[in-house]
């Protein structure tokens, strides 16, 4: 009995100056470097939808161009779902196709790094389907075919 009052006393007082295990510390938040590679034989345009941590804030980044070719970078995100759409110059092909479609956002005609916006598209932009991408790890390579 003694020493199970003594074990009691211990563990609280463990607990109390955050020695105990049942204290969890805050996981480190993982990022990907995330990549997108232009295997087509047109110039091809991206446009990102992703959480940011800092913000607490759906965002949208649009548009990343890659030439025909061309692998490059779009950026440190934070490791998980990541919202994507990509069109061919002209906008003669695209992904994902809709047998893929995830979620539908509003892209801009131009360049903007912007939080997402709910509702109706504004003037200009139009309602595209994006595919989300469970990017993980310390690098992400996408591959449009």
């Amino acid at each position: 009995m003694f020493l199970s009052s003594v074990r009691i006393a211990v563990l609280a007082l463990s607990t109390t100056l955050g020695l105990g295990a049942a204290q969890a510390q805050p996981a480190a938040q993982a990022f990907t470097n995330l990549t997108f590679c232009n295997n087509t034989g047109s110039k091809v345009f991206i446009a990102l939808v992703y959480y940011e941590t800092r913000t607490s804030k759906w965002m949208q980044s649009a548009w990343h161009t890659r030439n025909p070719g061309e692998c490059k970078s779009v950026g440190n995100f934070r490791s998980g779902i990541t919202y994507y759409y990509a069109e061919k110059e002209g906008r003669r092909a695209w992904w994902p196709s809709r047998g893929q479609i995830d979620k539908t956002f509003c892209v801009p005609p131009g360049r903007v790094e912007r939080a997402q916006l709910g509702g109706t598209c504004a003037q200009g932009e139009r309602n595209v389907g994006f595919h989300g991408i469970n990017a993980t790890g310390a690098n992400f390579r996408f591959n449009l075919n």
